[in-house]
């Protein structure tokens, strides 16, 4: 194994996928494709909930996503169930941070390995998208940072069950309830009046060479499946979400559009599904091939390989998971490595998980030199097993729609007061670096936690006579300190650190202290990007209220 942590080695995979994917042309947003690149390398430095949401709202304002076909309040309520439920389930662990250490995962190998690539480009039968490398990150971004978000109905069906189990004095009791969705056609029917479940089943028989009308029956028998086995699948839920919110996307996009959308869907359902139902009678199924279904294929590997970094929930948590992962990965093989406090686990971990990865994936396809897992013991590792705190209120849609409007008016209204200085390093939005822009989105964003924390709310129809028009000088003196907090946190999140002299190149500010120690002059840089707030969103149609 190389000695480098693993966020070196995420970022070189991370820039290597992105060079190829701007020496063509892209449908998305180029200017927001390239926050996105650098929201996933911050992401691979600090593996953080605020990191992981950036990437999200990025990924969504890419392409658009927005309107009916918004998926991001979908994963944002994921998010608040799981962490909500924390005692009243067993035990479970976080799949937010998760999903998006999948999709880094998922980019990373694809920017390794010829051979997926040559796979997923023979695979293609319609693409929406002319360029592979996007199609790529677009089918590949739907299927990973949304395979979990049907995870509430699981975990409302466990808290039912511990819930009894409570009630009957005994935790190990084997009362289980019975989990029924009546009316679930509302969810299966698709925009145009097609059947979702069909669209992924007529997909599935292609994929598993499986009769059609096979494919559909297990689909559909789904429903009374949960009934006989007492089990509930959050992946068919997440699959029949996705179909169900992307429905209408073909107005967006065109006819075609769904196209992509049926395979991420497919791979979702396919995730949890291939194990629970396609190896078992009556199918029999072996594993599944990497030619069969890359994208499928991609997911079960990387969902798998994903178990470092996730915080633990629940009232019975007792296992010990890793803490940090490395992974190193060629065209021909791929190791990663572990780590945790848990000498048991290191020492029985990398063989069950190679048995379940060979159970499910034909590897030796994707990696003929095989993939080498190991697992370290570190004592002083940190257990991820901590308590949750609740949700924060969500960011309105607008708002985050006209993020970078938002981020572009900070940056001009910052380079014209440094201007009246007499400084004149400064230049235009679109000649800023690819981090500082980033940088700038994330003090947007910003602006809705400071009004959450005065107690105020935003609006986009508020009535303009009830609207604030200034914060008070106490207002404006405690928000500054919490901008400059959050400077600070986001400074060390991207690499920058502590020193006395600012040298830009090497991300070494005199500045990264805490707001007792710094100089007036700098506090004031804070005070006036606290002030600019109601005017910026003003000038864009956002009003601030007391409420």
């Amino acid at each position: 194994m190389a000695s480098e942590m693993p966020g070196l080695f995420t970022r070189k995979y991370v820039d290597s996928f992105f060079d190829s994917l701007f020496s063509k042309d892209t449908k998305g947003n180029k200017g927001t494709l390239t926050i996105l690149r650098e929201a996933l390398k911050e992401f691979s430095s600090s593996e953080t909930e605020e990191n992981a949401s950036v990437i999200y709202r990025t990924f969504r304002n890419s392409y658009r996503l927005s309107g009916e076909a918004d998926l991001l309040g979908l994963i944002e309520l994921m998010h608040a169930y799981e962490k909500r439920a924390d005692k009243m389930v067993d035990s479970q662990r976080d799949h937010y941070v998760h999903s998006i250490n999948v999709f880094i995962l998922g980019l990373s190998i694809y920017a390794s390995s010829k051979r997926f690539r040559d796979a997923f480009t023979d695979h293609r039968t319609d693409i929406s998208l002319e360029n592979t490398d996007e199609e790529f990150l677009y089918v590949w971004g739907l299927a990973s940072m949304f395979h979990d978000m049907g995870y509430p109905i699981e975990i409302s069906y466990n808290k039912i069950r511990r819930f009894l189990r409570s009630a009957c004095y005994r935790e190990d009791s084997k009362i289980t309830p019975v989990p029924m969705i009546r009316g679930m056609e509302d969810l299966m029917v698709h925009h145009d009046g097609q059947d979702s479940l069909e669209m992924m089943a007529d997909r599935i028989s292609s994929i598993l060479g499986i009769p059609l009308q096979d494919a559909i029956s297990a689909l559909k028998g789904y429903e009374d499946n949960m009934y006989r086995t007492c089990f509930v699948d959050h992946g068919y839920f997440s699959a029949l979400m996705l179909m169900k919110w992307m429905s209408n996307i073909h107005g967006q996009y065109g006819k075609d559009a769904i196209v992509p959308v049926v395979e991420g869907a497919s791979a979702i359902l396919m995730h949890n599904f291939h194990n629970h139902t396609f190896t078992r009678e009556p199918f029999n199924l072996g594993p599944l091939s990497l030619d069969s279904d890359p994208i499928s294929y991609l997911l079960i590997l990387c969902d798998e390989l994903q178990e470092w970094n996730r915080v633990a929930y629940g009232a019975t948590v007792k296992s010990v998971y890793p803490s940090k992962s490395r992974y190193v990965i060629s065209d021909d093989g791929m190791s990663i490595e572990y780590r945790t406090s848990s000498i048991a686990m290191s020492e029985s971990f990398p063989e069950s998980k190679g048995k379940t990865l060979n159970r499910l994936l034909k590897v030796e396809e994707l990696f003929p030199n095989g993939l080498d897992i190991v697992c370290t013991c570190e004592r002083s590792a940190e257990l991820f097993l901590k308590g949750s705190d609740m949700m924060d209120p969500e960011i309105p849609a607008f708002f985050i729609d006209r993020i970078e409007e938002v981020a572009m008016a900070i940056h001009d209204d910052y380079v014209r007061r440094r201007k009246e200085e007499g400084q004149t390093e400064y230049g235009s939005w679109d000649n800023l670096r690819d981090d500082l822009k980033l940088s700038n989105i994330k003090q947007a964003y910003g602006y809705f936690d400071k009004i959450v924390a005065i107690g105020c709310v935003m609006s986009q129809d508020g009535d303009p006579d009830t609207a604030m028009d200034e914060l008070s000088e106490g207002e404006v003196e405690f928000l500054s300190i919490l901008e400059h907090d959050r400077w600070v946190t986001e400074r060390k999140s991207s690499g920058w650190v502590y020193g006395e002299k600012k040298d830009s190149d090497n991300r070494i500010s005199p500045y990264i202290a805490p707001w007792g120690v710094i100089p007036e002059s700098i506090r004031e840089y804070d005070r006036e990007a606290v002030r600019n707030m109601i005017p910026i969103l003003r000038s864009m149609g956002i009003t601030v209220h007391r409420q």
